[in-house]
């Protein structure tokens, strides 16, 4: 299988600390933060979208042997 390699461009944060076995996500707010390194012009003009799209990569999830049996 074909691997490709994927570099942060930021992090979400939020205050929420019981993230296992619930799924009330609905009204936890998290904040984007952009690294330094793309200068405050980044975001220019994203205020005109509706939608902004959020690549999120679950880095501190528990590797498993199997994944066939269903998780919350």
């Amino acid at each position: 299988m074909p691997s490709f390699e994927v570099t942060p461009i930021g992090t979400v944060r939020n205050n929420r600390t019981d993230v296992q076995h619930t799924d009330n996500w609905g009204a936890v707010r998290s904040t984007i933060t952009i690294d330094a390194r793309f200068g405050e012009a980044c975001l220019q003009g994203l205020e005109g979208f509706s939608h902004v799209e959020i690549l999120f990569i679950f880095d501190q999830f528990p590797e498993h042997d199997d994944y066939r049996e269903p998780r919350p």
